[in-house]
């Protein structure tokens, strides 16, 4: 016989669907749920935000950094390769000006439909995650222009 265990070894039934809820009060979940769900788009929101900013100001000393060099002396033969990395790092500054859009959109929807959030909860969960992608894969070749920028200056400056 396989008996399951939870982490403090009290034996699980498997076989049992998942209490409706766990207060009392059965509006609690009505109430309360709304709240909390509301809260957790905005925190995630807000760590977004936060997110976004970092690259922006990663992504300005970038600019500061190529401008820098092409000021000074440098070997002529790197211009190229400079130029793509000036490119890059504008189309990375256009990607987080479109990020901060649709994170204050996200916001905005937040703000008028926290009362009815039936809608909430059906609406945003294709845009949250639209969104997440959206950061993950900018944060992503982010960093990887950044190590490849940091790593040529290294290599040749």
């Amino acid at each position: 016989m396989v008996r399951n265990f939870n982490s403090v070894g009290a034996r699980l039934n498997v076989n049992a669907s998942p209490p409706r809820s766990a207060h009392p009060d059965s509006s609690f979940n009505r109430s309360v749920m709304p709240d909390l769900k509301i809260k957790q788009y905005q925190s995630e929101s807000n760590a977004w935000k936060r997110s976004v900013s970092h690259m922006a100001d990663e992504n300005i000393q970038m600019k500061i950094r190529v401008a820098e060099i092409l000021n000074d002396a440098f070997d002529i033969r790197l211009l190229p390769a400079v130029e793509n990395f000036q490119s890059r790092v504008l189309n990375e500054e256009q990607g987080i000006i479109l990020l901060r859009h649709n994170i204050a959109e996200l916001d905005k929807f937040l703000l008028t439909n926290t009362l009815n959030y039936s809608n909430v909860s059906i609406e945003i969960g294709p845009l949250r995650t639209r969104l997440q992608y959206q950061i993950t894969t900018a944060e992503a070749r982010f960093n990887k222009l950044k190590s490849e920028f940091y790593y040529f200056l290294s290599e040749n400056i």
